[in-house]
């Protein structure tokens, strides 16, 4: 009964700090001060940033919660491969791309995108950490389903380097 209570415990905290992510950038934005001579002089004059972030989240909250809290199999190694973990931490627990906009206010703004970043990455490093067969872990998808698991990975991957390559265009 406390093996349950953890694993609610762990959903609950692992979608809270999921959905903290793009509620950060709003909490950003509106602790931005905009000069009273320009209402649009904004990093995010209109709140598309956040709308976007918000979107984003919600799609592929489905895809990411899957990955990361797959239950693993009881038939496995505790041993897991490193390249699982280096390519859940690079394109999964790095920062939304819309998040990072808002890393060009000054800090005492852009705090709350920073926090909650670095929130993310550790729950994303403690769900790799987990390698114990039964727990909720990272690995869990990739022991049972591992090329939908890495079809997953890369999606993920290439649409944050199509973003990103827009965005420097």
């Amino acid at each position: 009964m406390t093996s349950r209570y953890a694993n609610s415990l762990i959903w609950l905290l692992v979608i809270a700090a999921y959905l903290a992510r793009p509620w950060s950038c709003m909490a950003a934005l509106q602790l931005e001060v905009r000069p009273p001579d320009n209402p649009y002089g904004s990093v995010d004059p209109h709140g598309f940033g956040v709308l976007g972030a918000m979107i984003t989240a919600l799609v592929l909250i489905g895809p990411v919660l899957w990955l990361l809290l797959q239950r693993r199999p009881d038939d496995v190694a505790k041993m897991v491969p490193a390249r699982r973990v280096v390519a859940v931490m690079l394109v999964v627990a790095t920062p939304m791309l819309l998040q990072l906009t808002y890393l060009r206010m000054p800090l005492a703004w852009c705090w709350p995108v920073i926090v909650t970043s670095g929130i993310w990455a550790a729950v994303a490093l403690a769900l790799c950490l987990r390698t114990a067969p039964g727990a909720l872990s990272v690995h869990g998808a990739f022991d049972r389903f591992p090329r939908i698991a890495w079809s997953l990975v890369a999606a993920i991957g290439l649409g944050k380097i199509a973003l990103l390559g827009s965005a420097l265009a």
